[in-house]
């Protein structure tokens, strides 16, 4: 009794089974028919109205044999009925609504019930004439399927003939379909939260390998754009591995097969949204959560309980998190996975200084090959403080972190050489440099006589460490650090406040810092001298020279400054370049319309005409100058180029406009000072 309650049980299952199958097959139909629709008609000759034995749109041409053209009910390829020639014979039906000059898929199934050389059917179709010369084997279904272009027909007869065969032919399941795609994802106008889109369309289905370009581009005539190749034997998606910059983008896809375009797409657009630009502090507990995400962080690294991440997740932070128990596997996917799950992880963070340590890269690498083995798009980052060592241990992560921390020892360009020398000694330059701020005084972490009495950063330092970082290329900033060691931030109030300003700032010029960095658009030449009775010091440099940045150029404008040459004071950095380091950005009107910039330029502008006009001006492009003075002393400097247009500058954060007067941007830096221009 029990084994055959077993055995119906088993029944069900299996013909449960069989439904669904066929309920999914069924509903693929449909969707092939509605994005797809097969114009032959009556294509597997199951509708016969009027009971002649013909099945209805289709006529036999029959040379007079007995039985030559006929249909079958015994040898089917799907459903009731095929239709067969025996001998001599052809048969034909009349397809409409045929557009010109387009690509068609035409298929069939057909079988044969032997085989014998020099004997091959023919069919045709647009006026052309095939052999099915192909066909070997016989006593089974075999799909057949052509590429082929209507050329000037708007109708066409599909003849299938049997000139004389020594055995029966086969055929069932037409069909004749335009070529076309349908482009699903991304849906469009839509806006896309990550900079790496996936994909997805829908083609007609066929066995031959066809090659498909996704076209990508800024404008959409696309002019200039980026080419992916694909082919549909792998499927009918694709993610790219390059981040696509933020802003609108137009695609289509094209469809080759042996070279000949059979099929254009029609264009979308998409947006990408601006990832944000990573503001994040070390240390932090969670009960500090809300008072961060408020003053503008959006991103912390401390523990990586699943607790911990959960409760980031809920005040609006991403996290950084170390793997967790890393000294032992018992476990550890399970912990991995759980922390993935939580969708809150900005970047796993594999180790701290292993240059200093001996952890070897390929250690490190596997690590990170590990974390992608759960999730392929999770990015994998360490810090590290010995920028020489960057060639080595970049290539096996996606994010390096340069933590030099100078103050108060070492020049502030310390931090921006150490940025510069990992940025260009990574072989993939595609990778990310962050910068760890100094946000600490010495005196909590080192017994050395020299730091025993060394402060936390005063607010100028702070702030021309973290706006040196960006200048010279980091693309994240993180604070070292709310707690650690003996050091809690919070018991110097006065300081936190300080970092917390900053973070506010940064987080109101994200969609500007998220921006790519404009270097070919604008060229500005810089002079940069140090203040009247103010000391050049020890290296100064010849008052005559050219400097030259990887950046930019900046030449030596004596004539807006000292009258005499030899008088001329520069002011340049502890390597002998210009003390004012700077970087130029652009912005299109559009993506800063609903930030909060606007509304700080307001407040900045003395007339508010230019910021009350803004958001009914589209394809406007906004400037900004970063520029920061990086020594211990006041610089005048002079900001030069013919392109630079319009009457004012607002100097965003300070309250004030500044006057560019025939291209000319002159302004007064204190020590350790920051500038942020906005130019219409």
């Amino acid at each position: 009794m029990k084994l055959l309650k077993h055995f119906c049980l088993i029944i069900f299952i299996v013909n449960t089974a069989a439904l669904c199958l066929y309920g999914e097959i069924k509903e693929n139909e449909k969707l092939k028919a509605a994005y797809f629709p097969n114009l032959i008609p009556n294509p597997g000759f199951e509708e016969d109205n009027d009971n002649d034995l013909i099945p209805d749109f289709w006529k036999m041409e029959d040379s007079g044999q007995k039985n030559g053209l006929s249909t079958s009910t015994e040898t089917v390829h799907r459903g009731k009925k095929s239709i067969f020639i025996n001998g001599k014979g052809a048969w034909h039906c009349t397809v409409k609504n045929i557009e010109p000059h387009k690509y068609y898929l035409f298929s069939f199934w057909v079988k044969r019930d032997g085989w014998k050389d020099a004997e091959y059917p023919t069919i045709q179709i647009f006026d052309k004439k095939m052999y099915l010369d192909e066909l070997f084997s016989w006593g089974a279904w075999m799909r057949m399927s052509w590429y082929l272009n209507s050329k000037e027909v708007r109708q066409t007869d599909i003849k299938f003939v049997n000139p004389g065969m020594s055995h029966r032919i086969y055929f069932d399941d037409m069909e004749l379909i335009k070529y076309g795609m349908d482009l699903l994802l991304p849906e469009d106008d839509s806006a896309l939260n990550t900079s790496l889109p996936e994909f997805v369309w829908r083609i007609p289905d066929d066995d031959k390998i066809l090659d498909l370009k996704i076209e990508l581009s800024r404008n959409d005539n696309f002019k200039d754009k980026i080419v992916i190749s694909a082919i549909n034997a792998l499927g009918s998606s694709f993610k790219t591995k390059d981040k696509l910059g933020t802003g609108k983008w137009y695609w289509r896809i094209k469809v080759y097969k042996n070279s000949n375009m059979i099929t254009s797409s029609e264009t979308r657009s998409f947006s990408v949204k601006s990832d944000p630009f990573p503001i994040g502090i070390y240390g932090a507990t969670e009960d500090v959560f809300g008072e961060l995400k408020e003053a503008g962080f959006n991103c912390v690294l401390a523990s990586s309980t699943k607790d911990y991440v959960l409760s980031a997740k809920e005040n609006g932070l991403k996290c950084i998190v170390g793997i967790p128990d890393k000294s032992t596997e018992n476990g550890l996917d399970v912990r991995v996975k759980e922390l993935i799950n939580t969708s809150n992880i900005l970047c796993w963070y594999l180790d701290d200084e292993p240059e200093g340590r001996c952890i070897s890269p390929i250690n490190i690498w596997k690590w990170g090959n590990y974390i992608r083995s759960f999730d392929k798009n999770q990015l994998t980052g360490l810090a590290l403080v010995r920028s020489k060592r960057a060639g080595d241990y970049g290539d096996a992560v996606d994010i390096l972190m340069v933590d030099t921390y100078p103050i108060p020892r070492r020049p502030m360009t310390w931090l921006s050489d150490s940025i510069d020398e990992s940025s260009g000694s990574m072989s993939n330059r595609g990778k990310q440099v962050w910068a760890i701020i100094q946000a600490f005084g010495w005196s909590y972490f080192s017994e050395s006589p020299i730091l025993k009495n060394a402060g936390n950063p005063t607010f100028e330092e702070e702030r021309c460490l973290t706006y040196l970082a960006i200048v010279h290329g980091a693309k994240g900033i993180l604070y070292y650090t709310y707690r650690g060691g003996g050091y809690e931030i919070k018991n110097f109030p006065e300081h936190w406040n300080d970092v917390k300003k900053i973070a506010s700032e940064l987080d109101i010029l994200s969609p500007v810092l998220t921006t790519p960095d404009s270097n070919n658009n604008l060229v500005l030449n810089l002079t940069a001298n140090v203040s009247a009775n103010v000391s050049r010091g020890a290296k100064g440099a010849d008052p005559e020279k050219q400097f030259t940045t990887h950046r930019d150029s900046h030449e030596g404008d004596v004539g807006n400054s000292s009258p005499s040459l030899n008088t001329q004071h520069y002011a340049v950095d502890a390597n002998g370049e210009p003390a004012i380091h700077y970087l130029l950005k652009e912005a299109n009107c559009e993506l800063l319309n609903k930030t909060r910039l606007f509304n700080v330029a307001r407040k900045d502008m003395e007339s508010g005409k230019w910021a009350a006009t803004a958001d009914a001006v589209d394809g406007r492009t906004v400037r900004f100058i970063i520029a920061v003075n990086v020594i211990k002393r006041p610089v005048d400097a002079v900001f030069h180029s013919e392109q630079l247009q319009g009457n004012n500058a607002t100097v965003l954060f300070e309250g004030r406009n500044i006057e560019i007067n025939n291209g000319r941007i002159k302004d007064h830096f204190k020590p350790y000072e920051v500038h942020v221009y906005m130019i219409d």
